[in-house]
This record gives C-alpha cells, structure tokens and sequence, in this order.
C-alpha cells in the first residue's frame, strides 16, 4: 500500500511539472497548416436570454480556423469586467496557435497565458 501511494505521488508531480508541455512528437491535422479565414456574415441579429439579462447578437463574420489551444481561461461573469459589464456569454478566452508557429521546435519554450 505504501509502495502505491508513493508511485501516485510520484507521478503527481511529474505531472504537475510536465503540465504545460506540449509533446514533441504530436501530429498536427492538416487544417492546422493553414492560415484561417475570416468572411462576412449575412446572418440577420438574433437575441439570447441569460442570467435574466437579454443580449442582442449581431454576427458580423463567419471563421474558419483550425488551430492548437496553447492556452485557455474560464470566465467567471461574476468578476471583474464581466461583471461590471453584465457579460455572461463570453465564457472562455482560447489562445490559439496556427501555421508556422504551431509546427515551431520552439513552441514549448514560449509562454502563453491568458488573463
């Protein structure tokens, strides 16, 4: 038993440590090489109730982008700006990685962070 929970622990922190790297040996799909696009939206506005609050959403682009999420946060609409300004839809910020930089030896030598 002890033997057990000395291996758990061991590879708890190993794992806490290699967190962020990104494997070296990683297959990227193929829509990740290429540069996303960016189009007009002719989708008419449309409105969303949430958190007892009513949105109005005017979609101005469509995107196409295929990428590698080196970085995400979880919003909380009870803190900071979210809360000042009542943002209950935008949830999540992603840090996305695409061409070039994605196929980077130097990727995990870079630090992303989002706040």
């Amino acid at each position: 038993m002890r033997i057990l929970f000395i291996l758990s622990l061991a590879i708890c922190l190993i794992s806490f440590v290699k967190r962020n790297e990104i494997p070296s040996n990683i297959r990227l799909h193929s829509g990740v090489l290429q540069e996303p696009s960016q189009t007009p939206s002719y989708k008419s506005p449309f409105s969303v109730k949430l958190a007892e609050r009513q949105y109005k959403i005017k979609p101005l682009y469509n995107y196409d982008l295929y990428g590698l999420v080196v970085s995400y946060r979880h919003h909380d609409g009870d803190k900071m700006l979210h809360k000042a300004w009542g943002d209950h839809i935008n949830v999540a910020d992603v840090c996305v990685v695409w061409s070039k930089t994605a196929q980077s030896p130097w990727l995990n030598k870079l630090n992303f962070w989002n706040r």
